[in-house]
């Protein structure tokens, strides 16, 4: 068999992918082959790595993270690669750090080796992400099949993660020696969030009760778990929003609707559809509940006042 595969997935970043890419090249291990997957980028990606000798690059159209890695990890098991080194494109691996990960590595009992990830602000994060510098073997692969491409984006890295090592019981490991740097962050839903911009939240919500699932093996367990963190997030939407509070209640409460109901069709342009017509449905509510209750005060006697007519 082949022994690495570099595997980064891409979508509309190009100069974050060269970074990437050069990172990977710096290497003081160098994997033997470096295979990107183009996510339907529609900026100068494609021109880019047409021009690049030294990588294989297949272009399709944009199936979110999860597809993209379902992709590149499913070429590299059907090309017989010991390891695939997985990574999105604003991500890039201090120049060590696969070295640092085969240092740790052991065939004979293969387990999930992840970097220690730290995001541009130099907080560390100790959560493994099977799609940020983490290195696979291919027996992993054989075994817990791979990332499901319904879950799109958001939750599907998590969902990946707990069949790997709940379902099929496979050890997962942090190389604190190995860094990978994310430019990334999480987005922070008790702060003030937009709701023009809540697509990833949608597929967080929704995906969330397939995490649960792969997390906990009692289906029972896992839908309440779901409910539970339904609650506690319209809980925080109730606590925390200022803005369109009614409008991002309704969207969790669907998004949970097609969780539940296992409606995986929805589309990035379906969804945003979905968000601006809640959105101007509250635009709509937020001019008219004031008029209106301008003009009930202004026109219609209090109770008080038509007792004392009377």
């Amino acid at each position: 068999m082949k022994n690495l595969l570099a595997l980064v997935v891409t979508h509309n970043r190009q100069q974050s992918l060269i970074n990437c890419i050069e990172a990977i090249r710096s290497q003081s291990i160098k994997p033997d082959q470096i295979l990107v997957i183009n996510n339907g980028s529609s900026d100068y990606t494609s021109v880019w790595l047409d021009q690049q000798e030294d990588i294989i690059h297949i272009y399709q159209e944009n199936t979110g993270s999860a597809g993209g890695f379902n992709k590149g990890i499913s070429w590299s098991h059907q090309h017989e690669y010991n390891w695939v080194w997985c990574m999105e494109d604003d991500s890039y691996p201090e120049k060590n750090a696969l070295e640092m990960l085969l240092n740790k590595s052991n065939e004979k009992e293969p387990c999930l080796l992840s970097s220690l990830m730290i995001n541009e602000s130099g907080d560390q994060n100790e959560i493994v992400n099977p799609f940020n510098g983490t290195l696979i073997h291919h027996s992993i692969i054989s075994k817990a099949g791979l990332p499901k491409t319904n879950l799109f984006s958001t939750g599907a890295e998590a969902e990946y993660y707990y069949r790997i090592t709940r379902k099929c019981k496979f050890t997962s490991i942090i190389v604190s020696e190995s860094i990978h740097f994310h430019s990334a962050d999480m987005i922070n839903y008790k702060l003030e969030w937009n709701m023009k911009s809540s697509v990833n939240l949608y597929f967080m919500t929704r995906n969330q009760f397939e995490v649960y699932k792969s997390k906990f093996s009692n289906k029972v367990l896992a839908c309440f778990k779901y409910i539970s963190f339904i609650y506690k997030f319209l809980l925080t939407i109730s606590s925390t929003q200022k803005n369109h509070k009614w409008s991002k209640a309704t969207f969790v409460l669907r998004a949970m609707a097609d969780g539940l109901s296992g409606n995986y069709h929805e589309t990035v342009p379906s969804i945003q559809h979905r968000i601006n017509r809640l959105y101007r449905n509250s635009a709509i509510e937020n001019f008219i509940f004031p008029i209106r209750n301008l003009i009930i005060t202004t026109f219609v006697p209090s109770f008080t006042e038509m007792r004392k007519s009377s």
